[in-house]
């Protein structure tokens, strides 16, 4: 005889000691993904949305219903034992009903120090307004500096599971790290504390750059010395429209009359590698974002993967044309590719690292859709055997990006034997 627990899921016998756990019903999201990558080879990353944190004997369930995965072309992913050490799932805790669950900050070191320094890893994070189980992208530049971009999130969430893997990574003291944040908005009103505020060139002869903080109310300044060049950074506590009427003009003047005798002085300094000022408070001032960015560009990289992908599953392939250019957010750039009959055709594109989103589409002369993919993520790829010998166009599209001037894109086309993503 044995009774169920329903709420905890457990068996107990006859005298009431632990007999093992029920699995749950196949969860109807696990079936449907497994059924999409055995007919596609590719599942798109979703993530998990609730009121309150996820358990952490749930963490892999949410893990495995969340992963992005392509068969096609594999990303890195954590490793279960990165350099040879089993990580530990970590739960990471702070004030305002933060909550941050991951493998340690040991084991994604570890896994970075194997050379691998951008993979996927599946995390739980949250506060008092909400909590995902999603993955994120980790990357950890050539200084050590951990940067994250948040998969198959709403913007929301991807901002608190981003901001929270960073912080993390980021500490001195990782179990201690998100109680020294305080709540959400305190973390991340450090967080951009500690990026500093960018400088402004202004045309004045005892002025070189201006800068401004709205959230402390500090005016930063760069005097320039008597031969010109940019001097001593100085800072004070000034209202927003002084700091407007410096930039409009006279800023000499207006600094001399009204803030320099007037206001009250704070301690400050400008990093000579990103040129961004901060208030000093002792404590650690400047998480240098020019530090934090990739090492490189990311695309000459993608290219490179993709001759691998293609030269793997084909030897005999080449590649017969390689597109570069530029496209603000939602515009398309078309480009001409000569097919042949019967060649089996395999297509990339990606773009940059401020751009998460690419979409590709081949047509034919009369403006037929030969294939696609549109999908919302950044690697767009198909394999396409025409049927006529002709020119073709090949589409790109940036819904995704986050520059206003525009983002990078390339994509490249081979030719070879085989259809490479034939399963």
């Amino acid at each position: 005889m044995s009774d169920f627990d329903e709420k905890n899921g457990i068996i107990r016998d006859a005298n009431g000691r632990f007999a093992g756990r029920v699995p749950g019903p196949p969860a109807a999201e696990l079936t449907d993904r497994a059924a999409e990558l055995e007919a596609t080879g590719v599942v798109r990353a979703r993530s998990i949305t609730r009121d309150t944190a996820g358990r952490s004997n749930t963490f892999w369930r949410d893990a495995a219903a969340t992963a992005p995965i392509d068969l096609r072309v594999p990303a890195p992913k954590i490793a279960p034992s990165p350099g040879g050490i089993r990580y530990l799932v970590r739960t990471y805790r702070g004030a305002g009903g933060n909550v941050l669950r991951m493998p340690s900050v040991a084991g994604i070191n570890r896994m970075a120090d194997t050379g691998v320094t951008a993979f996927d890893v599946p995390v739980q994070a949250g506060d008092d307004h909400g909590h995902v189980a999603g993955w994120v992208r980790v990357t950890r530049s050539e200084h050590g500096v951990w940067s994250a971009r948040a998969h198959g999130m709403d913007p929301a969430c991807a901002r608190y599971a981003e901001r929270q893997v960073t912080w993390v990574l980021g500490a001195d003291h990782p179990s201690f790290a998100m109680n020294e944040a305080g709540t959400f908005s305190e973390l991340l009103a450090e967080q951009e504390r500690r990026r500093g505020v960018a400088p402004v060139p202004v045309r004045s002869r005892a002025v070189s750059e201006l800068a401004y903080d709205p959230a402390t109310r500090t005016l930063f300044a760069t005097l320039r010395e008597n031969d010109g060049r940019p001097g001593s950074t100085y800072a004070w506590k000034t209202p927003r429209d002084t700091y407007d009427r410096m930039l409009a003009g006279s800023a000499g003047r207006v600094l001399a009359t009204e803030v320099v005798r007037k206001r009250d002085r704070v301690d400050a300094e400008q990093c000579p590698r990103c040129g961004r000022f901060w208030a000093v408070t002792g404590g650690r001032d400047h998480d240098c974002p020019a530090l934090a960015a990739p090492a490189g560009p990311y695309l000459p990289a993608a290219q490179e993967f993709h001759k691998q992908v293609v030269k793997e599953k084909d030897p005999s392939a080449r590649q017969t044309n390689l597109f570069q250019g530029s496209a603000k957010t939602g515009e398309t750039k078309n480009h001409q590719v000569q097919l042949t009959a019967g060649k089996y055709y395999t297509f990339f594109a990606a773009c940059e690292y401020d751009c998460d989103n690419i979409d590709l589409t081949l047509k034919s002369a009369d403006g037929s859709e030969i294939a696609s993919d549109t999908e919302d993520d950044d690697a767009p790829m198909f394999s396409v055997r025409p049927a006529r010998t002709g020119r073709y166009t090949l589409s790109v599209t940036l819904p995704g990006c986050k520059t206003a001037s525009g983002c990078k894109y390339s994509s490249q086309v081979f030719v070879g034997n085989r259809d490479i993503f034939a399963r």
